[in-house]
């Protein structure tokens, strides 16, 4: 079989291997006694019950038109205006490709020029923070010689794959961290909840359960045009630095892979030759048929294979 199969086959086998193992466990987890649904109907039954007794509400299609109204009002309680506060926050998360679902087009119109929008802006936003990505790593890279040269007082810098990598690890932990304890008080959550939402955030996952900054958007509805420009800009801020070093560690990684390929090969087609050079020797030498006090033996190299 093609080796491009075998890999195709290990690998798709290993992303549902990892998917279904994933559902199990969070099924595992998160699983209620009792579901949603019942909940909500059980909700009702109380809430019907207390009308009756309450208000003397004994009709049940004026009770479901009242519960019809109170829960539209209260999803649109929840819907976020167009402003362009928002707006900012719609695009971004739309060509990034973070999507919380916070707010998104309503009218055919906005619908379809979503579309075309999109597909530029996820282009122009991958070579972006591509580019991005790789000046971070060539400034870490730089920064890690300097500091090898001018403090350690080493004439080369060793493992710089591994050392930046770790920088970067750290500098996203940080800024993550950061931000979570932002969070906790702008938005009143949890240090956990801060942490798994700018995570989320920062690998473009978005699910849209925790989303950065809402209340404080809600909050800034009357606010003038300039402030919601400034604040629209300096809320970009922390989305762009975790992008970039998000970006920055993927390139890592494919350098890292590449030099680990090369140097696998060229291992292996070492200990393929070496074997073959053996074997060749070897032969040569039970042909002769000499005694090994008349034998000068020398060391095999391969030009083909030395690194």
């Amino acid at each position: 079989m093609n080796p491009i199969y075998k890999k195709c086959l290990f690998r798709m086998f290993l992303f549902f291997g990892y998917g279904l193992i994933g559902s199990w466990l969070f099924n595992l987890i998160e699983e209620r006694e009792e579901a949603y649904a019942d909940i909500a109907n059980r909700l009702l039954d109380e809430l019907k019950e207390e009308m009756k007794n309450k208000y003397k509400m004994t009709n049940s299609t004026d009770f479901d038109k009242f519960v019809e109204k109170a829960n539209k009002a209260s999803q649109l309680m929840s819907k976020m205006d167009w402003t362009f506060l928002n707006g900012c926050g719609f695009t971004f998360a739309a060509i990034t490709t973070i999507g919380y679902g916070d707010i998104s087009p309503r009218t055919p119109l906005g619908q379809g020029l979503s579309i075309p929008f999109c597909l530029v802006g996820i282009t122009i936003t991958m070579l972006a923070f591509k580019t991005a990505g790789e000046v971070v790593l060539i400034g870490l890279k730089t920064i890690t010689v300097l500091f090898e040269k001018k403090i350690l007082r080493r004439e080369y810098a060793k493992r710089k794959l591994l050392k930046c990598l770790f920088v970067i690890i750290f500098w996203m932990t940080f800024l993550i961290c950061l931000l979570a304890m932002a969070e906790t008080y702008i938005d009143g959550w949890t240090f956990l909840e801060g942490f798994y939402c700018w995570f989320i955030t920062f690998t473009t996952i978005g699910f849209g359960d925790y989303i950065p900054f809402r209340d404080y958007r809600l909050e800034k509805k009357g606010e003038s045009k300039w402030i919601l420009v400034a604040t629209g800009l300096v809320f970009t801020i922390p989305f762009v630095t975790g992008l970039c070093l998000v970006s920055s560690f993927l390139n890592l990684l494919v350098d890292s892979s590449d030099k680990i390929k090369v140097h696998f090969h060229k291992v292996t087609s070492f200990a393929v030759c070496s074997s073959n050079c053996s074997n060749t020797n070897e032969a040569s030498l039970s042909s002769k048929e000499v005694s090994s006090n008349d034998i000068n033996l020398k060391p095999i190299s391969c030009r083909r294979c030395s690194v």
